[in-house]
């Protein structure tokens, strides 16, 4: 077996590039760490979105693009009643 990569072990069994085991361990821990994070972030999206704690990931994006479509329109209704409010401050 042929040392590569600073000296840990590398197998070549005959594909194109050397199996390395160390290689892989690297990526399934990067893999994990990449779900953990995902998984934190999904939680934080549920506790910010009503009734975002239940269904699946799908239901959970479908229901924070209507809250969010629902803020904006809220947004935009205190904006009218503001102008409004304003208008009637200048008569």
């Amino acid at each position: 077996m042929k040392r590569r990569n600073g000296g840990h072990r590398c197998t070549d069994i005959g594909s194109r590039r050397p199996k390395c085991f160390m290689h892989r361990n690297v990526r399934l821990a990067a893999s994990r760490r990449q779900t953990r994070e995902l998984e934190r972030r999904v939680k934080a999206l549920q506790s910010l979105v009503p009734h975002g704690e239940h269904g699946s990931l799908v239901d959970l994006f479908s229901e924070t693009v209507d809250y969010v479509r629902g803020l904006q329109m809220t947004i935009e209704l205190m904006k009218i009643i503001l102008l409004r409010m304003e208008k009637g401050n200048d008569s």
